[in-house]
């Protein structure tokens, strides 16, 4: 303080009557500095006052703070001392500080760090030093959605008190940002169930639980309310006005809470259902029956699972119920028919709490079983195993059949609630032609959505076929989309990878360690045009976690090309440019510890509307005397030769010769020979006459069908060797030379070859017609 004065009075106005007079502006000068230097000294001080207030790495000396406001800390370097107080204080504490602090006004206080820091942790203590004792620790994750943040409520405090406060990191890790210390408002007059507030009638009513406690109301084994308790909660005692079923839901969206119904007026009264995580159109909670003047008590509050609500008021609703679906119980089912895909809509179902006689189905909680539920009656048409997956979208479904047709039907298999997300199906196995199948549908556990949903029965086949690469599944050649339906090879997994163990394995989560597909199966597809393809193999309604793998080849031969799927995706995909009559071998299975489960392998194109750069017109009017219409449909662009366009004619006459022609222009469709000619005048011929006449060896293009019905290019190209396929140079083959092929360009290429297998050299015929533009 001492150098800040000396600093000021050294720049201080002269008062010598011998010093120079001071001229206005060096007044105004000397001035400004002098502001300047006032600034920096109150800085110097608000620095000082601010490190006074710094926190200690030990806590044997904490420095001091008190009452209410922000209190800013920084763990960069700070150590890990274990310190608890014991009780029941956190000993996991990282990179813990600590300061004493002293209440100045009695009564309750909240401690929180919502406001700055990450994955906070706060320990309060009795005491000023390291013999201080604990009195509370930090409720992690509280701040509303801020799940790495901490706050606590501590009651009782004294003025004056010491107390030594312990901020610190959890398992993330946290390097600083500041704690809140605030006094509490008072408790609500409705904080416990034995002075609930009075309310009547229908509508939305306000709660505030700002500063309410948590009264531990509600624990089991208080009937269906098993999950509690619910915190930071109040009560409400509410009359009916008139009978009916009465719907009731939390509105405080688009925070998370819970409201829990009983029949009763106050401490004594009983559970009917709870544990309700909506908003103002989720499904609530239904109380049917309702008479009027009934009495219910009320419980609002957050749930005990979620610590991702802060303190803030809230509301809820009160309003008669829809009337349910016509197949809301197991007494009332709908009949479905056949195999495929049906709809079901839970939009106002009520919870059955339906069990089908027990396990199963009854080994999970009450409050977890299916919620919302809906019912079908289904006859087994044939002796089979068949599978059930029920999925509404982002729903989180579950599905359960029993064996009979109405409610004495007895439970043979559900998909639980936690795995239900994911896998919402279940599995009837030896089932026999004519039995009564009991199908119930409907949310998984509490707070599920609703609405429309898909439920999907379909036939599991005794056997599979194509569980190793030797054994692949044809896929039918497209051009466009198609799609296949796959069965798991259960427990059977071929360990395929393609010739490469880096490239298409996948790796399991956490562990970093390299696994081929499980339980896999194998397809091959030969597509008969070379754009980009999405591949994506995705379950029966979409909820699947599987792996897909690409390879070239048709067997166990063929090599990686690449894979996807893995760490649990829900669906996988690979997008791929495939060589036009390329076959490939597809593998697809699921992720390390997945159950397999049947789904379907999708091939579509990334982008239909985007135009091919070749497409196939006017298509063969007649077959050749072998019985089929030759093709160009395995032509593709892409070659790094000529022109890049190869062209490829398949399904011809064994030993049939032929060549290629070309125009500029195409559809005039003039019968000529066997067949038709599509292209337009001048036709240039990519024959042996030309390619002399022009001394361009390239030009020729005679060749002849194989005994597969693929046409070998028997005379080469300058940019290609012999086989199949004919790589269309840059040069054209029109009298006078010169012309060639430029970007932009679209040109017409149709093959003609000969045709009569008495007097070959009289017969010809002609493929489609393949447009090309360079």
């Amino acid at each position: 303080m001492q150098a800040a004065s000396s600093t000021l009075q050294m720049r201080s106005v002269p008062t010598d009557p011998n010093s120079t007079v001071m001229t206005p502006r060096s007044q105004s000068r000397v001035l400004w500095m002098t502001c300047i230097r006032v600034l920096v000294a109150m800085t110097l001080l608000l620095c000082m006052s601010e490190v006074s207030r710094a926190q200690s790495d030990d806590c044997s000396a904490p420095p001091p703070i008190s009452g209410e406001g922000f209190f800013t800390y920084d763990a960069t370097n700070a150590s890990t001392t274990g310190f608890s107080g014991g009780g029941v204080c956190s000993p996991y504490i990282s990179a813990d500080v600590f300061w004493v602090w002293t209440p100045l006004v009695s009564g309750d206080y909240y401690f929180r760090t919502c406001s700055g820091g990450t994955d906070s942790e706060i320990n309060l203590h009795l005491g000023g030093d390291c013999s201080a004792t604990c009195l509370a620790t930090a409720d992690t994750g509280a701040c509303a959605y801020e799940w790495t943040k901490a706050t606590m409520r501590v009651d009782g405090l004294v003025a004056g008190q010491d107390h030594l406060l312990q901020l610190g990191s959890g398992l993330w890790g946290n390097l600083g940002g500041s704690i809140e210390v605030l006094l509490a408002p008072p408790i609500p007059t409705n904080d416990t169930c034995a002075t609930p507030a009075s309310i009547q009638g229908m509508g939305f009513f306000d709660f505030d639980r700002t500063s309410a406690t948590s009264s531990g109301f509600g624990s089991p084994p208080l009937g269906l309310c098993t999950a509690g308790p619910i915190y930071e909660d109040v009560f409400f005692q509410w009359t009916a006005g008139q009978a009916g079923d009465y719907l009731f839901r939390d509105c405080t969206y688009p925070y998370t809470g819970d409201i829990w119904i009983y029949a009763g007026e106050d401490c004594n009264a009983t559970c009917i259902s709870g544990f309700d995580l909506s908003s103002c159109n989720g499904p609530g909670l239904v109380v049917p029956g309702v008479l009027a003047g009934d009495r219910f008590l009320i419980q609002a509050g957050r749930p005990v699972s979620l610590h991702a609500i802060d303190l803030l008021p809230g509301q809820f609703e009160i309003t008669l119920a829809p009337p349910p679906p016509p197949n809301d119980t197991c007494s009332t089912p709908l009949d479905l028919v056949g195999l495929g895909i049906h709809s079901w809509d839970n939009t106002h179902a009520r919870t059955s709490r339906f069990e089908g006689g027990g396990a199963p189905c009854s080994a999970f909680p009450a409050f977890l079983g299916i919620t919302q539920d809906v019912f079908y009656h289904w006859v087994v048409p044939s002796d089979g195993s068949y599978l059930f997956e029920a999925s509404a979208g982002a729903m989180n479904n579950r599905v359960a059949i029993h064996v009979g047709p109405n409610c004495s039907a007895l439970c043979l298999a559900t998909s639980g609630p936690l795995s239900s997300a994911l896998y919402p199906n279940v599995t009837g196995s030896d089932l026999q032609a004519g039995d009564s199948i009991l199908i119930q549908v409907g949310g998984s556990g509490p707070g599920a959505d609703f609405g429309e949903g898909w439920l999907r029965i379909d036939e599991i086949p005794s056997t599979v076929s194509n569980k190793d690469c030797a054994n692949p599944q044809s896929v039918p050649t497209l051009q466009g989309e198609a799609e296949v339906v796959w069965y798991p090879a259960i427990q059977s997994s071929s360990g395929f990878q393609g010739g490469d163990p880096v490239l298409c394995p996948y790796i399991i989560p956490f562990f970093n360690d390299p696994q081929p597909i499980q339980n896999d199966l194998f397809f091959t597809w030969t597509p008969n045009v070379s754009r980009p393809f999405r591949i994506r193999a995705e379950g029966f309604l979409g909820s699947m976690s599987s792996v897909l793998a690409v390879h070239l080849g048709s067997d166990c031969s063929a090599t990686c090309l690449g894979q996807a799927g893995a760490t649990s995706q829900t669906n996988s995909e690979l997008i791929l440019t495939p060589s036009a009559c390329q076959t490939y071998l597809i593998q697809v299975g699921f992720d390390w510890g997945v159950p397999p489960q049947p789904g379907y392998l999708i091939f579509e194109l990334v982008d239909p509307s985007i135009p091919s750069p070749i497409e196939l017109i006017c298509p063969p009017t007649t077959v050749h005397h072998e019985g089929a219409a030759v093709s160009l449909t395995c032509s593709s662009i892409g070659s790094d030769a000529g022109s890049g366009l190869t062209l490829k004619a398949v399904l011809g006459p064994t030993e049939a010769f032929g060549f290629f022609l070309v125009s500029a222009g195409a559809n005039q469709s003039m019968p000529l020979f066997n067949g038709t000619l599509c292209l337009d005048a001048p036709i240039g011929r990519y024959s042996q006459r030309v390619a002399n006449d022009q001394g361009l060896p390239q030009l020729a293009s005679i060749g002849r069908f194989d005994a597969s019905g693929t046409f070998q290019n028997l005379s080469g190209t300058a940019t290609s060797n012999q086989g199949a396929g004919f790589e269309v140079p840059l040069e054209l083959p029109f009298s006078p030379g010169g012309a060639t092929i430029q970007p932009g360009d679209t040109w017409h290429f149709q093959l003609w070859y000969r045709d009569d297998p008495i007097s070959p050299a009289t017969g010809a015929n002609l493929s489609d017609v393949l447009q090309a533009t360079f």
